[in-house]
């Protein structure tokens, strides 16, 4: 197998398992409670450290094959700068939220306060 062919499949690899654990995060079925969720956390990161290692083996790649140009280094790079991008994006959205809340919260709509004793007295009708 050529250096560069090495590369690239490190790369296809790495898209497949990347979108592959998300894929498979909505998958997990069952009522929203704290066991799923636990299980659809568990899933993403298994498969997000899978996708991760790749990424490191793309880019250790690049630079490890021999006759491998600018190009296929920069092919390697690219999971690995993915990667660091989108946790960059994370932590700066994370950071600059304000209260550290993620979805906008709605006040609760106002009710009326109920009487505890009526304002006239109802007479039975005839």
């Amino acid at each position: 197998m050529k250096g560069r062919t090495l590369i690239y499949l490190f790369v296809i690899i790495w898209v497949l398992v990347f979108a592959g654990s998300i894929l498979m995060t909505l998958n997990v079925e069952g009522p929203r409670n704290i066991d799923t969720g636990f299980k659809k956390l568990d899933v993403l990161v298994r498969g997000q450290f899978l996708a991760l290692f790749l990424a490191i083996a793309a880019g250790i790649a690049g630079f490890l094959v021999r006759g491998a140009g600018r190009r296929e280094k920069m092919v390697g790079l690219i999971p690995l700068g993915l990667t660091f991008a989108i946790l960059a994006a994370g932590t700066l959205f994370l950071a600059f939220m304000p209260d550290g809340q993620v979805a906008p919260t709605v006040p609760p709509p106002a009710t009326k306060a109920i009487p505890s004793q009526p304002a006239e007295p109802v007479l039975p009708a005839d």
